[in-house]
């Protein structure tokens, strides 16, 4: 790739983030140097700029940001930003310092040191020049800050669209990937103080494990849901066992307003359907309702602690009773529960146990091979699945502080609450993305009739909701969006021996996929097309589902007896 077209994509990068941090319009104002920043007033089209008069003070107009800069070292800086920032596929690498151009323009003691231009222009010799685009770049220095985090966390994004989609993940790789970390650092971007950046103690910020993060290791002897749930001891006075996870969930209950992220560390070292059961069920069950004062997502009961009783009662003693009592003492203020804790209290007293907390996100580490159960269709048609085996960039300089760098930054916590529930709500929110998802699954499910890898109701609602939450803001397009959610709903599902896959050719259901993700750009695609994309490994490398199939077809061919999505 030139180091021409590496710049055109960096800029246009940034100005596609700057719809999300007001970025746009300070990248304009760089741009377009005859509107400097005015708080008093708003310029129609342009807030918080206003047309100066005086355009000598400033550089003649440039059709980009590059080409305004007559400096050479920020030239250079300017081209070793876009060289780390932009990939040679042409997507966007994080974890990167990508606004160090930044922090050089914003500094006043470089433009005392090193002028933003060279040569004659008007603003070297013009102090008043240089404070006015220095205090443009200033004021625009924190919009820099959020820009950057976005950036760090542009691979995030997927994983973000996957929670607010379905809070049930699988995070699958060999092992040493950092998968576990990827959930703590999750839960730490989300944690209060390190959100706010503030330096008082909260009581969820801990430095090694965040108050909304908890890690599970599962064992192999885990056959049924007491080990994790809990369980009624009759031994003596009954009472019931309450298990770490138990009260999480409370924890997560009492403070819904706050992403709570649940660690299955080497899920499937015993067998999910039967551990994890209730959960399983419970999470299908997911409706919206109003109480307490506040709408949330409603559940089926996932923790069964006893009858259900018509209301509290201080005066109880049932096994229930004296369970939530234990549960939200830790709660009280003052020896009271505030409103919302009595609300859930008194909703639990009803249910007869806990059920899930919207704000719950379950990811569960996953290592496929001999020591490893492995996943029944009902766990993978509730779980959305990644694969995180991509080390080529390990032996990197930079890549050498520590496995799987996740330090993703302060993230919204809206964007790691689920908002849709159904298909049908997806589709309300994005009519034209709904239309070509449906589309596109037709001819999918049509490749697979007949075969037991075919997709229903379930499978495409989730889709639909991925599709239309992860293109929101525009940052990735609904091919790319489409792609990924193939291979998280529907590749996820695909293996058998070679019996399976004499009746279903690969090959051609690999072209089928191909054809139908390039035809939301290209709806005249042909088959030579589809030939040409297949050819082009660069290109193949960028398509989740090209690549995966290609392996998995490959693996095929060279007699690996039996094939499947889970390496």
């Amino acid at each position: 790739m030139s180091a021409e077209r590496r710049r055109q994509l960096f800029e246009q990068w940034y100005s596609t983030f700057g719809t999300h941090a007001k970025m746009g319009l300070y990248f304009q104002a760089l741009r377009d140097p005859y509107y400097v920043l005015d708080k008093r007033a708003t310029n129609p089209g342009r807030p918080g700029f206003v047309q100066t008069v005086d355009r000598t003070l400033f550089p003649p107009r440039g059709s980009s940001l590059y080409e305004l800069i007559e400096c050479k070292k920020l030239k250079a800086l300017f081209d070793g930003t876009a060289q780390d920032v932009v990939a040679d596929d042409g997507s966007m690498r994080a974890g990167i310092g990508c606004y160090a151009l930044w922090l050089r323009l914003a500094d006043p003691e470089e433009w005392e040191k090193e002028p933003f231009w060279d040569g004659d222009c008007a603003s070297n010799g013009s102090p008043t020049g240089r404070t006015r685009m220095a205090t443009l770049l200033t004021n625009g220095f924190d919009y820099l800050k959020a820009l950057e985090n976005r950036i760090r966390t542009y691979k995030m994004d997927k994983y973000l669209a996957a929670i607010r989609t379905k809070p049930f993940i699988l995070l699958a790789g060999i092992s040493g990937t950092g998968k576990s970390r990827m959930v703590r650092q999750l839960a730490r971007g989300c944690c209060p103080r390190y959100k706010t950046g503030t330096t008082d103690d909260h009581p969820f910020y801990n430095e090694q494990n965040p108050g909304n993060f908890e890690i599970i290791p599962v064992r192999p002897n885990w056959h049924d849901s007491t080990e994790l749930m809990g369980y009624e001891s009759r031994i003596g006075t009954p009472e019931f066992i309450i298990k770490p996870f138990v009260e999480f969930l409370v924890k997560a209950w009492m403070n819904p307003d706050i992403p709570f992220f649940l660690c299955l560390d080497e899920m499937n070292l015993a067998p999910v359907e039967q551990y994890f059961a209730e959960y399983l069920s419970a999470i299908e069950s997911r409706k919206a309702v109003n109480g307490g004062g506040r709408d949330y997502f409603k559940t089926d009961v996932v923790v069964k602690i006893g009858l259900p009783e018509k209301q509290w009662d201080d005066a109880g003693t049932s096994v229930l009773h004296n369970t939530l009592a234990k549960l939200f003492e830790p709660y009280k203020t003052a020896g009271a529960l505030d409103a919302w804790a009595t609300y859930v209290r008194d909703l639990f007293t009803k249910d007869g146990g806990v059920s899930i907390p919207q704000n719950l996100v379950v990811m569960g580490t996953v290592n496929m091979d001999e020591t490893t159960c492995s996943f029944s269709r009902k766990v993978l048609d509730r779980a959305m699945s990644f694969e995180l085996n991509d080390v080529s960039d390990m032996y990197a300089p930079d890549k050498l502080v520590g496995e799987g760098d996740y330090e993703f930054g302060s993230i919204d916590v809206a964007a790691a609450r689920c908002s849709l529930l159904t298909g049908k709500e997806a589709y309300d929110a994005n009519a034209a993305i709904g239309d070509k998802v449906l589309e596109y699954l037709k001819i999918v499910n049509e490749a697979l009739e007949g075969k037991k890898f075919k997709i229903a109701y379930r499978s495409r609602n989730e889709i639909m909701i991925y599709c239309v939450e992860r293109t929101n803001g525009g940052i990735v397009g609904l091919r790319q969006a489409l792609d990924e959610a193939t291979s998280l709903k529907i590749l996820s599902r695909i293996e058998g021996d070679d019996q399976t896959f004499a009746s279903f050719d690969l090959k051609d259901f690999r072209k089928t996929i191909v054809k139908g993700l390039l035809a939301i750009d290209n709806p005249s695609v042909q088959d030579n097309d589809v030939d040409d994309f297949l050819k082009d490994e660069a290109k193949v490398r960028s398509s989740p589902c090209a690549s995966k199939l290609g392996h998995m077809i490959d693996e095929l061919s060279h007699g690996a007896g039996v094939v499947s999505y889970w390496e």
